[in-house]
């Protein structure tokens, strides 16, 4: 992912200002309300049956916190996506055969969510950058599928 100084200086700023945690599960967990059909993936996480259960299911904010992890990492590695995210995206389409459509779909729930949480500090700009990284995110995961 090409970004300036200022865009990466904007992801900088609006991440520091996030609890990752928060912004994973949540951003999950709307992923799964918003796009039922991406459940299928989660059948070992217990009661899915409405958004109030999904937000609060333990299991569903654990595997958020695993995703943003991961995907705070790309944040320190933006110059090679690739790589850092290749056995990832091994994983996701080897092994769990993942739709790679998903990933676009949850980094466009992390920027909601950031949204909803930093409301007027997530600038035009920063949201502007956020796309650009989920965008090569998602790239980054679909890799393995080309």
């Amino acid at each position: 992912v090409h970004l300036t100084d200022g865009e990466k200086n904007a992801i900088s700023t609006a991440w520091g200002k996030v609890n990752a945690a928060e912004i994973g599960a949540e951003a999950l967990g709307r992923l799964l309300v918003v796009y039922p059909w991406t459940q299928r993936f989660f059948d070992s996480f217990g009661d899915l049956s409405s958004a109030s259960a999904v937000m609060g299911n333990a299991k569903v904010k654990a595997h958020g916190k695993k995703v943003i992890d991961s995907f705070s990492n790309g944040l320190k590695h933006l110059d090679n996506l690739k790589g850092t995210f290749a056995s990832l995206s091994e994983l996701h389409c080897d092994k769990l055969h993942v739709d790679p459509e998903n990933f676009k779909l949850l980094g466009n729930m992390i920027v909601i969510v950031m949204a909803h949480h930093l409301g007027k500090d997530f600038t035009p700009e920063a949201q502007a950058a956020f796309q650009k990284v989920v965008a090569g995110v998602a790239n980054a995961l679909s890799h393995k599928y080309h």
